[in-house]
């Protein structure tokens, strides 16, 4: 859940509804584990870093004359 900063409220309302329902916690317990494994798997993330260099250096430098 997503909650305005500050919003006490509406915070309190999203942990009761949580504390109320496991089935509930378990979904977005187990969406959360996929979405990290799918985003951010260390032989993802060293690829995506991988590429990023790669482009980098293949990139013209700034204020290159040519």
């Amino acid at each position: 859940y997503l909650v305005p900063a500050g919003d006490n409220h509406a915070l309190s309302q999203k942990l009761v509804a949580l504390l109320k329902d496991p089935d509930l916690r378990q979904r977005m317990g187990e969406a959360g584990r996929q979405k990290v494994n799918a985003c951010f798997r260390i032989d993802r993330t060293s690829d995506r870093y991988v590429d990023l260099y790669r482009e980098m250096l293949s990139a013209e430098p700034h204020g290159s004359s040519q």
